[in-house]
């Protein structure tokens, strides 16, 4: 859409955030909020399986549980969905 954020530039504003949290707390749990869109974005950017097709499954909201080691993602995992509560 005219005047839109484009994917790579909501990766280019989000992934820098992403990447100072994780080191800044490496080792611990953190919660982090965000919309369906940039969390998938944002799953994209260390897994591209996490893409289009991804974002039509997720029924929004969904709580997901990332892992990672170092900058990499290890594990996503669904803990709830608007269909179970």
């Amino acid at each position: 859409m005219p005047g839109g954020e484009s994917t790579r530039d909501a990766q280019k504003r989000a992934i820098p955030v992403i990447e100072q949290l994780i080191q800044r707390h490496a080792g611990s749990k953190i919660a982090l909020g965000t919309h369906g869109n940039i969390m998938t974005i944002i799953m994209n950017y260390f897994d591209d399986k996490y893409g289009y097709e991804f974002f039509t499954q997720i029924s929004k909201p969904d709580i997901y549980k990332l892992e990672f080691e170092g900058m990499k993602l290890i594990l996503a995992e669904r803990l709830w969905s608007k269909g179970n509560d």
